[in-house]
């Protein structure tokens, strides 16, 4: 962990369009767009879910949300948290992973998440990616 960042977490629906090849390229833009815009974080898929953590700047990441909000890509984008902390994903353009361990899915389906489950998730997401 390295300097303090602005963080948001949120929640979106893939859109009925999006399979494996339209994630993949979603992927490879959001590395390279990321890099160039200092964002860090990771991006899980849960059951045609996307669960998303990302890091910056406060503009640069608000700015990025704006985007996804109105992306296509995602259906009813809800966002879970915002908050300056340390950066996890240093490393991490965007960290990614599609199998996601059951116990790391129940923590991301409810519909309630407080601060023990955001930051069990965080927990839990950094180990799954370094695994």
């Amino acid at each position: 962990m390295s300097d303090t960042v602005y963080e948001i977490i949120y929640r979106s629906h893939i859109s009925e369009d999006m399979d494996r090849d339209a994630i993949s390229d979603l992927m490879t833009k959001s590395i390279l767009n990321n890099a160039a815009s200092g964002i860090t974080g990771c991006l899980l898929i849960c059951d045609r879910c996307f669960f998303q953590i990302l890091e910056g700047t406060e503009k640069k990441v608000k700015s990025l949300f704006n985007k996804i909000k109105d992306d296509h890509r995602h259906e009813g984008v809800d966002l879970i948290s915002e908050s300056t902390r340390f950066r996890l994903f240093d490393n991490w353009g965007m960290a990614f992973a599609a199998d996601t361990p059951e116990e790391l899915k129940k923590l991301i389906k409810s519909e309630s998440l407080d601060q023990d489950d955001l930051d069990a998730i965080r927990t839990q997401t950094v180990r799954l990616i370094e695994a």
